[in-house]
Formats: C-alpha cells, sequence, structure tokens
C-alpha cells in the first residue's frame, strides 16, 4: 500500500466523505479510495454475507459494488451520503448474484402456504429478511437508518451528510423505523425492540480481510477481474462498466506503491437521468408480478385478486390452486391462480359473446353459455320480436382445450336460455343452470351429453338454486320473491313441498350440511339460524357475539365442521353441535361479502365488502397470510404531487402514498368512504385531500401528513362522484352526470361559492385553468367559464362545444382539449377557434389530462387502453394497456416523463410516455411557405401548422424569432395613470376620449389597471376599468400579438439552449407587458 494512503487512512476519520469522492474524482486519488473502502467496507461485505449466505458469493458481491462506486462516482448527487448509496448498491448486486445461483439450481420445493412462515425463522434468517425490506424503502428513510445504525454515525453526521436539519433528520429516522417495522410484520418478523436496535447496530467485525482488500483495490486498477464479478457488475446504471477502462487509481497497488497517473481534466456535469427503459415485451414487477408490454413499474399487486364483477372463484379439491372469470377488452378469460403464490399459471380464451356458468366440481371443466346480442335500428311491420339467433351450450376441456359437447338451438331473445351459475350434483352426472329471465326458472342437464331434463317453473317466482341434497335425490332452492324454500325432485323437476324460512331481506347466505339434514343460513341479525330439510322445522341456532352479525357459513370439505360469521371474527364449529372449536380474529371492521373453504379443509378463503383480494386465515392455527402490498380493492382515482410521489384512493378506504422509483408505498391514511362513490383530489402540493364521504351526502377534507379530517363540505346526494382543487387549494370542486350538478367551495371559509343544476344528456366534465384565474364546466353543447376569485360568469365559446367526458386545460392556459363521442377537440382560448380535432378508433372516456410541460395530452380509451396525443406533432400514438380491469385515473409526473394509471385490478401501472412517444414512427412535418405570416392567421388551424413546420427546424425557427422578437418596451405609464384620471372627468367628451387611451394601451395595460381597482376609484371609473378588463380578456388579439403567443409556445416546445437563451432576454422586457410574462411563465415551468 501507498505511504499517501497509509497516511490517509489514519487521518481520514477527519476528513469527510463528500471530500474523499471529489479527490478521488478530480484527480484520481487512489488514497481516498483506499479510505472509502476501509470506511464503509464492513457494512458492504455484511449486508452481502447476510443476503447470500455464502462467502465466495458475498465477495464477489463486495467486489462488484465498490467496482461500480469507481465507475459512477462522479455522478453521485450526494457524494457525503457515499455509505446508503454504497448500501443500495450492495443489496441490489446481492439479489442478482442471489438470483442466478437459484437459476442454477432449478426448481426449488414450494413452502406449504399454510404454514405459519415464523415457525422456522431463526435470528440470521431474520437479519436477511430485514436487509431485504430495508433496501426496498425509499431513500428519503433507508438513508437515516443506513448512516446511524448500520454505519454508527452521530445523528449531527448523518443529518450533514444528507444536508438536512437535525430535526428534519430525526423525523425521517423516527418514520423510516415505523416504515421498516411495519414492513417486517407483513413478512411475519416481529422482533423486540432489543432485538430489533440489535440487527440494525453498526458492525466492525465484519471487515474485508487483507486478501480481499487488496483484491478489491487490484480490480479497481484495471488488473484482472474475475468473469464471475464482471457479471455481477455488469447492467447496472442502465451501462456496462467497462472495467478494462477503469484504471482509474493511481497510487492503489498491492504492496508496493506505484506511480503516479496524470490527472483528467474535471468531469463532466452529469447527464439527466435517462427515462427508465420500457419494456419490449411483458416483464416482471419488483415483487414478482407480471408486467405488460410498455410499462415500466407496478404499484400494488395483482396476487390472489379476483375480478371485480364476478367476484366468483372456484378452489380446486387439492386446494392448490383456484380460478377466476376475468372481463378483457374482448370478451373474458378464465384465470388459473396458483393459491400459493396467488399468481395467474394458465389462462384460457373464452368464445366471444359467452360467459363462463360455472366448472365441474373436479375443476377440469367449464360451462360456457353465449348472450343474446341486441341490434338496435328498424324492425319489420308486425315484428315484435327480436330475430332469432344460435343458443349454445358448451361443456370445454381445459386440459385438452376442446369442447366436450355442444348443444346449439335457435331462439329468441324471449326464448334465451342463457345461464350465469350452475350446481353439479355429488355424482356428477346431472347440473342446473338458473335462467337469467325470472320467468324461466331452473333447468337441468345431463352433464355427459347436455341434453336437456326438464325446467322447473313457479308463476311469478324467481327460484334460485342451493344445491342437491346429500342423497342426489332431492334439491333445494329458495323463492327471490318469498321467504320459503321449495324441494323439487331431481328426477322429473318437480315442487314436492316448500317451508317457510327468513324474509328475503334477512337472509344473507345459504348452505347444505353434508350430511343431507340441514339448511344453515347466514342472517342479517347475530345468529346463524337451521331448519330441518326432512320436516320443514326450525333447529335451535348458532349464536354469534351480540355486536356482530352472523352473515356468512361454510362446510369443510369432511363435514365435521363449519365456520360461522362475517364480521371481525369466524368461528370453527364442531357439526353439528355447534360448538367452538376456533376463534379466528379476521383483522376488519369490514364485513364479509363472500368466503369459502380451500378443497383440502385447511384454509378459510375470505373476501370483504367493496375489495377483491382474497384473505386467507389457517384454520389449524387461525393465523392470517399477509396479504400483498398495495390496495385490496378497485383504485379510485390518483394524483401526482410535487414530491415525486403517487398517491392513490382505493375503495378498501385508504389513501397510499408510493415512492415510484422503489415501487413501495410509503405512507398509508384510512379515511371516511362509501364503497359506490369514487371522487379523490389532491391539493397541488399535496398536503390536503379530498374524497367522498360515507353518507352521500358531504365531501371530507384531511390533511395528508396527520391524518386529521380538517372540514366536512355538505354536498348534493351523490354529486361527488368527481373532485378537484384548484392550483393555489382554495377552491375544491365536485360534479356529477348523474346528479347533473356543479358544486365549488371556498376550502377555508368552507362555503359554497358556485352550485349549478345542469340538464345533460350524459356527463359533465370540469376544469381549473393552471393560473386559477378561471373555472370551466361543461353544460349541453357548450362550456361555461367563470372568473376567479369573483366567480363571474364569461361569455362562453361560439357555437357547440360538447365535453361530457373531459375538459382539460395546458399548463400554459393557451389551449383547452375537450372530449366526446366524437373525439378530442382542442381549442386555442386567444382566438376560442378549434385548432385539432383528435379522431381515435376508441372514443374517449373519460382522465383528459395534459402532462405538466404540455407535451402530451392523455385519456382513457374506452375505459381499457390509454390514448397519448403529442401536441408538438399532433401525431395520435398508439393506444396502449395492460390493465386487467376498466382504467379509473390517470396522472401524469410532475416531470411529465411518466404516466401512472389506475384500474379496478387494485394496482397503479407506470409508463414511460417519452419512450413510448419516442417508439412512435414520425410522420413527416409539412413544411409551410409562409410560417411567420401563418403565425398571425386568425384561424387556428392554420397557424398551428406552421407552428408544428417552426418546430420541426429548431434552429432555424430560432434564428426567425430573434430577429423578429423584441423585449417589450415599457408603456407609457404617466399617460395610462392621465386616462385612469380623466374618467372621472366632468365633460362627457373627455370620459370618452379617456375610456379611448386605456383601451390603446392593450393588453400590456391588464396589470396596472388590476392594481387601479384595488385603490378606491370611483364606481364609475371602476366600471369602465372593469368594462376594459373584460374586454382585453374576452377579444381576439391582434395579428402581432398572436404571433408572439405562437412562437413563444413554439420555443417552449424546442427547449434547446439557444431557445432558452431567447426566452431569457425577451423576460428582460417591461414587467407588465404580456410577452414578459409569458416569458418568464414559460422558463419557470421549464426549469421545474
Amino acid at each position: 500500500m501507498s505511504a499517501a494512503a497509509i497516511t490517509l487512512r489514519f487521518v481520514g476519520a477527519a476528513i469527510p466523505d463528500g471530500e474523499l469522492v471529489a479527490r478521488f474524482v478530480r484527480h484520481r486519488d487512489g488514497a481516498a479510495f483506499t479510505t472509502i473502502q476501509d470506511r464503509h467496507g464492513p457494512m458492504v461485505l455484511r449486508v452481502c454475507r447476510r443476503l447470500l449466505g455464502d462467502q465466495h458469493a458475498a465477495e464477489d458481491a463486495y467486489q462488484a459494488t465498490f467496482l461500480l462506486f469507481v465507475q459512477k462516482a462522479a455522478a453521485l448527487r450526494r457524494p457525503d451520503a457515499v455509505g446508503p448509496w454504497l448500501y443500495g448498491v450492495a443489496t441490489r448486486v446481492a439479489r442478482k448474484c442471489r438470483a442466478k445461483a437459484a437459476r442454477r439450481a432449478g426448481p426449488v420445493t414450494v413452502p406449504d402456504p399454510a404454514a405459519d412462515p415464523a415457525d422456522a425463522l431463526t435470528l440470521r434468517e431474520a437479519e436477511t429478511i430485514l436487509h431485504e425490506e430495508l433496501a426496498g424503502m425509499s431513500a428519503r428513510y433507508r438513508d437515516p437508518i443506513v448512516l446511524c445504525h448500520l454505519e454508527g454515525k452521530t445523528r449531527d453526521e448523518a443529518a450533514a451528510a444528507l444536508g438536512c436539519s437535525l430535526g428534519t433528520f430525526k423525523d425521517r429516522l423516527a418514520r423510516g423505523k415505523e416504515f421498516l417495522h411495519a414492513r417486517l410484520v407483513r413478512r411475519s418478523v416481529t422482533l423486540s425492540g432489543v432485538l430489533f436496535a440489535g440487527l440494525l447496530q453498526a458492525d466492525r467485525g465484519s471487515a474485508a480481510g487483507r486478501e480481499l482488500f487488496e483484491r478489491t483495490c487490484e480490480a479497481a486498477c484495471g488488473g484482472e477481474v474475475p468473469a464471475r464479478v464482471a457479471a455481477l457488475a455488469t447492467g447496472f446504471f442502465a451501462t456496462k462498466v467497462k472495467l478494462a477502462a477503469v484504471a482509474l487509481l493511481a497510487t492503489l497497488a498491492v504492496g508496493t506503491a506505484v506511480a503516479m497517473m496524470p490527472a483528467d481534466p474535471p468531469p463532466a456535469k452529469p447527464a439527466e437521468p435517462k427515462p427508465l427503459p420500457v419494456a419490449k415485451a411483458g416483464g416482471v414487477a419488483r415483487r414478482g408480478d407480471p408486467l405488460p408490454p410498455g410499462a415500466v413499474a407496478r404499484l400494488g399487486s395483482r396476487r390472489h385478486r379476483v375480478p371485480s364483477y364476478p367476484y366468483n372463484w372456484y378452489g380446486t379439491p387439492d386446494g392448490r390452486a383456484y380460478f377466476v372469470v376475468q372481463r378483457t377488452e374482448d370478451g373474458a378469460e378464465i384465470h388459473r391462480l396458483d393459491a400459493g403464490t396467488g399468481l395467474v399459471t394458465d389462462r384460457w380464451p373464452v368464445p366471444p359473446h359467452h360467459d363462463v356458468a360455472g366448472f365441474t366440481p373436479d375443476r377440469k371443466r367449464a360451462i360456457f353459455s353465449n348472450t343474446y346480442i341486441h341490434y338496435s335500428g328498424l324492425r319489420l311491420r308486425g315484428q315484435n320480436d327480436e330475430p332469432k339467433q344460435t343458443w349454445t351450450l358448451t361443456l370445454y376441456d381445459l386440459a385438452k382445450r376442446e369442447d366436450v359437447w355442444k348443444q346449439t338451438q335457435e331462439l329468441t331473445d324471449a326464448q334465451w336460455k342463457g345461464i350465469d351459475e350452475t350446481w353439479f350434483s355429488s355424482d356428477g352426472k346431472q347440473f342446473l343452470g338458473r335462467r337469467r329471465y325470472s320467468e324461466n326458472g331452473i333447468v337441468c342437464w345431463d352433464a355427459t351429453t347436455g341434453k336437456e331434463l326438464w325446467t322447473c317453473k313457479t308463476p311469478g317466482q324467481a327460484l334460485r338454486p342451493i344445491g342437491y341434497a346429500a342423497d342426489g335425490r332431492s334439491i333445494l332452492a329458495r323463492g327471490e320473491n318469498t321467504n320459503e324454500i321449495h324441494v323439487i325432485d331431481a328426477a322429473r323437476g318437480r315442487v314436492t313441498r316448500t317451508f317457510p324460512i327468513l324474509s328475503r331481506d334477512d337472509g344473507r347466505n345459504y348452505a347444505l350440511s353434508p350430511d343431507g339434514t340441514a339448511l344453515v343460513v347466514g342472517t342479517a341479525g347475530t345468529a346463524v339460524r337451521v331448519w330441518d330439510i326432512a320436516t320443514g322445522k326450525e333447529r335451535p341456532a348458532v349464536r354469534e357475539y351480540p355486536k356482530w352479525a352472523a352473515t356468512s357459513v361454510a362446510f369443510t370439505p369432511d363435514g365435521k365442521t363449519f365456520v360461522t360469521g362475517g364480521q371481525r371474527v369466524a368461528h370453527l364449529r364442531e357439526w353439528p353441535s355447534g360448538k367452538v372449536v376456533r376463534t379466528i380474529d379476521l383483522g376488519r371492521d369490514r364485513g364479509v361479502d363472500e368466503w369459502a373453504i380451500s378443497g383440502d379443509g385447511r384454509r378459510l378463503e375470505v373476501l370483504f365488502w367493496g375489495e377483491t383480494a382474497l384473505h386467507f386465515y389457517d384454520l389449524a392455527t387461525g393465523r392470517a397470510t399477509p396479504p400483498a402490498v398495495g390496495h385490496t380493492g378497485v383504485v379510485y382515482g390518483i394524483a401526482a404531487v410535487p414530491d415525486g410521489k403517487v398517491l392513490s384512493f382505493g375503495k378498501d378506504a385508504t389513501v397510499r402514498t408510493w415512492d415510484v422509483s422503489a415501487g413501495e408505498p410509503v405512507g398509508q391514511l384510512a379515511v371516511e368512504q362509501d364503497l359506490n362513490a369514487g371522487g379523490f383530489a389532491a391539493s397541488p402540493d399535496g398536503t390536503v385531500i379530498a374524497v367522498p364521504g360515507t353518507d352521500l351526502e358531504s365531501v371530507q377534507v384531511y390533511d395528508r401528513a396527520t391524518g386529521k379530517r380538517l372540514a366536512r363540505l355538505a354536498a348534493d346526494h351523490w354529486a361527488m362522484l368527481r373532485l378537484a382543487f384548484s392550483p393555489d387549494g382554495r377552491w375544491l370542486a365536485a360534479w356529477s352526470g348523474r346528479e347533473q350538478t356543479v358544486r365549488v367551495w371556498d376550502v377555508r371559509t368552507q362555503k359554497t361559492v358556485l352550485h349549478l343544476k345542469l340538464r345533460v344528456s350524459y356527463d359533465i366534465a370540469c376544469a381549473f385553468r393552471p393560473d386559477g384565474g378561471a373555472f370551466a364546466a361543461s353544460d349541453e353543447g357548450r362550456v361555461r367559464f367563470w372568473a376567479l376569485p369573483m366567480w363571474e360568469e364569461e361569455p362562453s365559446f361560439p357555437g357547440k362545444v360538447f365535453a361530457p367526458m373531459g375538459l382539460a386545460f395546458s399548463p400554459d392556459g393557451r389551449t383547452m382539449a375537450a372530449a366526446s363521442v366524437e373525439g378530442v377537440r382542442v381549442y386555442e382560448l386567444a382566438t376560442r377557434a378549434e385548432r385539432a380535432h383528435l379522431r381515435p378508433r376508441e372514443y374517449p372516456s373519460h382522465g383528459l389530462t395534459f402532462s405538466p410541460d404540455g407535451r402530451f395530452l392523455a385519456w382513457a380509451a374506452n375505459n381499457r387502453l390509454v390514448q397519448l396525443w403529442e401536441a408538438r406533432r399532433n401525431e395520435l400514438l398508439k393506444p396502449f394497456g395492460g390493465h386487467d380491469e376498466p382504467i379509473r385515473g390517470l396522472a401524469f409526473t410532475p416531470d411529465g416523463r411518466s404516466l401512472a394509471t389506475c384500474s379496478d385490478d387494485s394496482t397503479i401501472l407506470v409508463w414511460d410516455a417519452v419512450a413510448l412517444a419516442n417508439q412512435h414512427p414520425r410522420a413527416a412535418v409539412r413544411a409551410v411557405p409562409r410560417p411567420w405570416g401563418d403565425l398571425g392567421s386568425p384561424d387556428a388551424v392554420v397557424a398551428y401548422a406552421a407552428m408544428r413546420s417552426l418546430a420541426d427546424t429548431p434552429k432555424e425557427a430560432v434564428a426567425l424569432f430573434a430577429e423578429r422578437l423584441k423585449p417589450a418596451p415599457a408603456i407609457d405609464g404617466a399617460k395610462l395613470a392621465a386616462a385612469l384620471n380623466d374618467l372621472d372627468a366632468a365633460a362627457f367628451a373627455v370620459r370618452r376620449q379617456a375610456i379611448q387611451d386605456v383601451a390603446a394601451f392593450g393588453p400590456d395595460a391588464v396589470p396596472a389597471l388590476e392594481r387601479f381597482l384595488k385603490t378606491t376609484p370611483s364606481a364609475e371609473a371602476r366600471e369602465r376599468v372593469e368594462d376594459a378588463l373584460k374586454k382585453f380578456r374576452a377579444g381576439t388579439p391582434a395579428s402581432d400579438r398572436l404571433r408572439q403567443l405562437r412562437a413563444m409556445e413554439v420555443l417552449a416546445w424546442i427547449a434547446t439552449d439557444d431557445a432558452r437563451t431567447l426566452m431569457e432576454r425577451l423576460a428582460t422586457g417591461a414587467e407588465d407587458a404580456s410577452l414578459t410574462r409569458d416569458a418568464k411563465a414559460r422558463l419557470a415551468r421549464l426549469r421545474r
């Protein structure tokens, strides 16, 4: 080791990490590298050892980590926090090493999903899990833990390294520990406070041995690098590690000093972070969930999720899998999910216009029934019925992927035999189907041939089968319009007798005892009711706790026990005594919607009200399997906030905060919420959120940081299906096409400032202008505008403007998009004229939104796809999608590069909008002969073509604008002041001339006139100035002003250094001039 390195190792404790990194970057100071490795090596090696459990693999990962540091040192954002950076790299390298080892080892035995994961958990395994979870946390909360607990820094030292105040650091450290503890609990790791702190304490006993230390130095010097280490260090940071070119350390050598290498010039400024790569084919998210093509991240999980409709699942007899029917854009698919992992392992497309009516008891075959297709149009005279169509009933073999049999018949709509549920006899020889129309009753088919055996109808009564009795000779069905049970002869289909039970409103869940003697009914009360099938008389009820309902019941396959409950707890009971064997805490206050017992009898599978995630409880121990991370039901809405986080509001009554880069939730807030209302809004600064109240007649406003409810705003019933804050967070708007109302509150005073009752045929859309100066709402065939803060209505656009499916303003406030079944129309607000009419193949459904930089306009297309339009090129990109359920909301991240979409499938997908645009084939932009002249055209379409042509030749465009645009001169303040003073003159001619003089100043006088109104002018002077302002704002600008507006928009599109320089020069003009204000505003947006 060189003398310099030895000296620095002894005095290095006094040198901050940031200075060591700077020395290494600027001068290739090998002694600095040696000190960094000596200071942080023990932590890196311990992490690698714990995550890999193999000494040799850990040393390889250790070397790869420091070689990556050599490569990326110049690009570190916080050199003083190099320790947390090394920790993050080490965990990623170790995970890569572990994945390689797993692939070499081949398939592994899947652990028993019912087993308790904590039973065989050792201390070493607990620490491994701790590091896995710590690595997955946001750097904001992970770095303080790494610095204090893994590297032993004091809080003052750690706060200085992270560049924050001590108070901020303490808050992040405390919250980080809370998040880490919660993540460990989800992994079934419960540690005492002492043990938790012990696993996090710094460990100097893991120091790298001399041989490993010197091998790492030698490799960093450009020496020989083992292939396995090179492979580990390849593929990070979107580049490959060029190990042969990493001969950067001048003073590093093994045992002897080497000559000092000449210093290279200072490194260039690090490039802006590259966007996440777009997956060309379906990829895998961080937690193993599948990613659709084009998505770069999934927030939340699709594991153990059933469809939002129909929310049935069909378990296999061995309990290892279950089937669901997933609706798709083109129809439906059958999905087979692994009961252990919750991931889809196989899928089968369902024929178009068919439904899956059920599965055979062995789950090897499915029954398909098609739907009647109704065609609109005129009928022939005297023809009252729809024409006949081919009805089919199919038994489909899942293993062979072929039909076993198919029955067909030509039927009218009234005769149609479509079924949506089936019930099989215990021997599997016949099955029942409930027709969709109540008058058609129950139908029985031969399961072997598909032949129809009989139909059972009861006049004026809809029958719903409960199932076959144990002997197979009788069928029990309940009357949906009465409180009677009908006993049907299974051979002939005749009702042999009936007996009364509960009223229709009291019965919740029905089950036949396996011994065939009893009907057990979950109720709306606190008892499970039991009826003797042979006599029709009620047996003693099974009582639950007084304060909890007994809505659900299910029998285990062996018939010896059954489960009752439905709210907060479930009871495993002996049959028929009802004696409680075990009480299972469901851990939820929300009631049970459906539940079932797995085919192997080991697991209770529960679906709670309003959710789509299955929750599992071990019947032997009562323990719950931790659910997959994320929302457990529909995600109603999302919002991106300035710190880069994404907020989401779900049907599970939570608002979650997501770190997009890590793909992990970093916060959760429980809110009041009704299952049927999905409005959600976040204030622009992300500090306040609004959701509908449980009464459907209010909007609840919360402080996001503390969870404290700030306000309850009284609203119209069902009138908060959409919510939006104004840009300054002062106003909150709620609207509903269903109730045809719009209401806006002042959040500070909680008073209503606007309340509209409209008459629309479809829906309503609303939006605030980005500068906060106006609010817009769609009405039937028009868009109405209100000026803020006075809420005075302004003139609407001339002609018809339809926007029931979305309204959106561009970030610069110069354009407005309106969505309808005709497509999306883009209007230029200065001229109030249509700039473009976008006609995609799929109609826009909702979610119309501009990206923060104005480059893209996005919306949900036909509820399933996302459509992007690139404003600069007037191009519709190819629609994309990947959610398993309809899309609910869209939000761009603050940098405008990524788009997040939320869905009924309980997850959020993140898409790289820039990469998707770059992949789209570019059409040639038509050159415009006289672009400067066309920029001033009153025809917005002509001007828009000129703008695109100029943007396609950026150098020429900037040169043209530099020649034609100059900083705006100041208006004659004295002359304007005199004109304003003359507005109160006694002579009419003087007042009239003063009005003309004020109007002659044009829009550049607007700021001065607004300041004048804040003084105490006379009523007459105020009225005349307000009239002038209205004319300035509503009138069409002159050609010169239109050229300025459009040229500035083109410069923002181009955004090169030359374009920015020109805008900076134009921003030096007169402060009140509209050109100056426009240039400043666009520069501010470009800096974000």
